[in-house]
């Protein structure tokens, strides 16, 4: 007896699940790791920003490249921050490791000696 193919059970869910809007859509219900997020897909002339519950983590795919902000929650303050994955560049700053990346609130201003980290986007030609 042949073996049937079973067809993806999610794809119903999701496409009854999307919302469109100007720039793009908004997917809901969707799980990573037992968490559920709504996921925003915008696309700004040039740039797509995967937005996942409103802020809490952003992707952001353009020329550059992939970039990773989340949101940084300060339950005794005013507001809330926002932190990107930035690269050292500039040892000669106090405290900052070349090539060293970590997440960081403020945003990168050269003289601190960080850049936004970017992972190359799209595929590459490689000879192994």
């Amino acid at each position: 007896m042949a073996e049937e193919k079973k067809k993806p059970l999610s794809l119903r869910r999701m496409v009854e699940e999307v919302i469109e809007f100007n720039n793009g859509l908004i997917i809901e219900n969707v799980d990573i790791g037992g968490k559920e997020y709504k996921l925003k897909v915008i696309n700004h002339g040039g740039r797509l920003v995967l937005d996942f519950n409103d802020r809490d983590y952003e992707i952001t795919i353009d020329e550059r490249g992939i970039k990773f902000e989340r949101l940084a929650y300060r339950p005794n303050h005013d507001h809330n921050d926002s932190e990107s994955l930035q690269i050292g560049d500039n040892e000669s700053v106090m405290g900052v490791k070349k090539d060293e990346i970590k997440w960081r609130a403020r945003f990168p201003y050269a003289k601190e000696g960080y850049e936004f980290f970017y992972v190359p986007f799209g595929a590459r030609t490689v000879n192994w």
